[in-house]
């Protein structure tokens, strides 16, 4: 997960520089591969970049087609090849393994803050528009890719990581009583629109956030259709060949890599998955390293699904991490949540 944020003073003060370098720095652990900040007058942004796709070999963020718009991203895109066609319909010059956030961009100059509405996949993203002066954001359908953003006094600060939000001197350590409340209560915060931070606010799944004339406006873009026509067929084995059909384009979708990593808990869907993912590498006829990873544990995991496992590591290497192996990533994670929940904890 690559690490976006952005601040923007609405009285049209300049930007602190060594501030938004030090927010831009606070997010390596997102992006190691690259870090990159942009500013001008009263906006600033800034970018980590991890690249999981060959295609992010040459990424680079803040991006900008016409030096007007600018923008920054943690986005994988699913569905290109359809966005690519429509893209180069309305005249845009595209490339086919151009990166995802070439693509996001293309599509807010061609269909503006619409652009939401052909997109799929995961994403959180923050344009500038200089024509405009307006900064329009967005989240994914499902709110996989976290969005948090906090106005005060005359700035808006906007980032997927909620604690480089926290290091602006603006931002105050009051907790919000009812987030506390639900989270002791109901294991989890209830609201979609708010974060245990009085000042600092997420936004929710499926919405765009706009910000123009010092005006700030959040709007849904999508919602899971209610209805859907229904499909007869004939036979019941043409139900079944039309969802594998889907299921194995939804995989190939995802596998743009020819080095691939995937968990496996042992149940049906995820062995699914990669059983689905084995057969669409070998069809494609072109080199690739595929392994999977399974935590095994006996005290927790059904001896049916060893014997899954078992079945499945015929055709796909899969290794098992057994408990009290040192997993000095995991660890440096667990470091990170204890610090911030100690850190937390001196406030209440």
């Amino acid at each position: 997960m690559s690490g976006i944020v952005s601040i923007i003073n609405h009285n049209n003060q300049p930007i602190n520089q060594s501030l938004l370098h030090a927010m831009t720095n606070y997010m390596a652990f997102r992006g190691t591969d690259a870090q990159q900040t942009w500013h001008q007058d009263n906006i600033g942004l800034g970018h980590t970049l991890l690249r999981t796709t060959s295609d992010q070999e040459r990424e680079r963020q803040p991006l900008t087609l016409d030096d007007r718009v600018w923008i920054v991203a943690d986005v994988r895109l699913d569905g290109r090849k359809d966005l690519v066609v429509a893209l180069q319909a309305r005249g845009r010059v595209i490339t086919e393994n151009a990166p995802d956030i070439e693509l996001l961009l293309h599509a807010y100059h061609v269909w503006d803050t619409a652009c939401v509405d052909h997109l799929q996949g995961d994403f959180a993203f923050i344009i500038w528009d200089e024509r405009q002066q307006r900064l329009f954001c967005g989240r994914d359908q499902f709110g996989i890719v976290p969005f948090y953003y906090a106005q005060v006094n005359n700035t808006l600060i906007c980032s997927n990581t909620l604690n480089c939000i926290r290091l602006h001197p603006q931002i105050s350590t009051d907790l919000n009583q009812q987030a506390v409340g639900d989270f002791l209560t109901q294991g989890m915060n209830m609201e979609w629109s708010t974060t245990i931070f009085d000042d600092i606010h997420r936004l929710p799944p499926a919405h765009t956030l706009t910000w123009q004339a010092g005006e700030l406006e959040i709007q849904r873009y999508w919602q899971l259709p209610r209805t859907r026509p229904l499909i007869f067929y004939k036979h019941p084995q043409e139900y079944v060949e039309h969802f594998v059909e889907l299921f194995e384009q939804a995989v190939s979708d995802r596998l743009r890599t020819e080095r691939i990593a995937t968990h496996i808990s042992g149940g049906m869907d995820s062995t699914s998955i990669a059983a689905t993912a084995q057969k669409v590498l070998l069809e494609r006829g072109e080199p690739f390293d595929f392994q999977a990873f399974t935590m095994r544990d006996r005290l927790m995991m059904p001896e049916r699904e060893f014997e899954i496992l078992g079945r499945l590591a015929t055709a796909i290497p899969i290794r098992q991490l057994h408990r009290g192996d040192n997993l000095a990533g995991l660890s440096q994670v667990c470091d990170h949540i204890l610090e911030d929940v100690a850190g937390l904890l001196t406030k209440i």
